[in-house]
């Protein structure tokens, strides 16, 4: 007897020894196994981000983005 046929019919044994409520949870069973063996689907793949070469643009000081001394003489002759 073929493999195939030896563990269908061991199946079929074990189903007919089962309440019905335990038979309904086999078959849940056994749609997610046969869900389970699809192939996922692929998830696309986020594009990478754009990167703008910036190299030209030289080095910029550490003073150079400080509020302070950006705007001190505007606030100084604002405030007073």
């Amino acid at each position: 007897m073929p493999i195939q046929v030896e563990k269908q019919k061991k199946v079929m044994d074990i189903l007919g020894s089962l309440p019905s409520e335990k038979i309904d949870e086999l078959i849940d069973f056994a749609e997610y196994l046969k869900r389970k063996s699809k192939p996922a689907q692929k998830v696309k793949e986020k594009a990478p981000s754009l990167k703008v070469p910036v190299f030209h643009l030289g080095h910029i000081s550490k003073q150079a983005l400080d509020r302070g001394k950006l705007y001190s003489e505007y606030l100084d002759r604002k405030f007073d």
